[in-house]
């Protein structure tokens, strides 16, 4: 099933957790996601043992989506905190991008300072600080040089800076294009990313609490339902 189909499947169920009852990680979401799928596996290799003791067996189904889902949830949140390979592509290209329409732009206003309405062009484009327009003022500042070459071949103006601005407008167009509401804001990805591992846990809790009932008297099972995780935070003297 595509992550897609989860998020269609679980939003609305996510969606009905009481704000109150939303916890926050108490596990690194990767050691969750780990030990959620390891938990799957033990489950299904003692399925009789573990309805037999009143598991609902759904908690045991529902662990392997939640945990995709989870790490979808997660991977956008740290997208939104520029941690995901997309907005660290986005923030050199804008890096480049600022930097050459500064560099243009002190070029056109020095060739151009005799021509009054290629000037009235570049004054919006100098004024403006607005990122999701450097693929439009790169593009303008390209065009500007196709038209007005001779001018600028006055001044030795190195033709290689305006068709890379073009090239990096058509880069930056196609990032935007491709990213366009493909990630929630920080805070809705967060708000998701909590609501997942809230429930995830909490069918995680069902399972272990019957699982260690279910095998009390044996404890090589017993071990396979607890938190590796918390149980190495505790020897470790580490709060849990």
């Amino acid at each position: 099933m595509s992550i897609e189909s989860f998020i269609e499947q679980w939003q609305p169920i996510l969606a009905n957790i009481p704000q109150e009852e939303i916890k926050k990680p108490k596990i690194p979401v990767k050691h969750l996601c780990i030990e959620a799928e390891a938990l799957a596996v033990t489950c299904l290799k003692d399925k009789e043992q573990l309805v037999k003791a009143g598991l609902n067996w759904q908690h045991a189904m529902d662990l392997k989506p939640l945990s995709e889902l989870l790490r979808h949830y997660q991977a956008q949140w740290q997208s939104t905190r520029g941690q995901s390979p997309q907005t660290k592509q986005w923030l050199a290209m804008k890096q480049e991008a600022i930097a050459l329409k500064k560099e243009l732009l002190r070029h056109y206003y020095y060739a151009f300072h005799h021509h009054p309405a290629i000037l009235k062009q570049l004054k919006p484009i100098s004024h403006s600080n607005k990122n999701n327009q450097l693929n439009i003022h790169l593009l303008e500042l390209a065009n500007i040089a196709d038209k007005h070459g001779t001018v600028l071949s006055g001044i030795n103006f190195d033709t290689n800076q305006s068709t890379r601005a073009r090239m990096l407008a058509n880069q930056l167009t196609e990032h935007l294009a491709k990213n366009h509401n493909a990630s929630p804001s920080g805070k809705d990805a967060l708000q998701w990313r909590n609501r997942t591992y809230t429930l995830l846990y909490e069918k995680m809790t069902e399972i272990r609490t019957c699982g260690k009932y279910a095998f009390y008297h044996n404890s090589r099972k017993r071990k396979l339902y607890m938190s590796s995780y918390f149980a190495k935070s505790k020897k470790n003297g580490r709060p849990t």
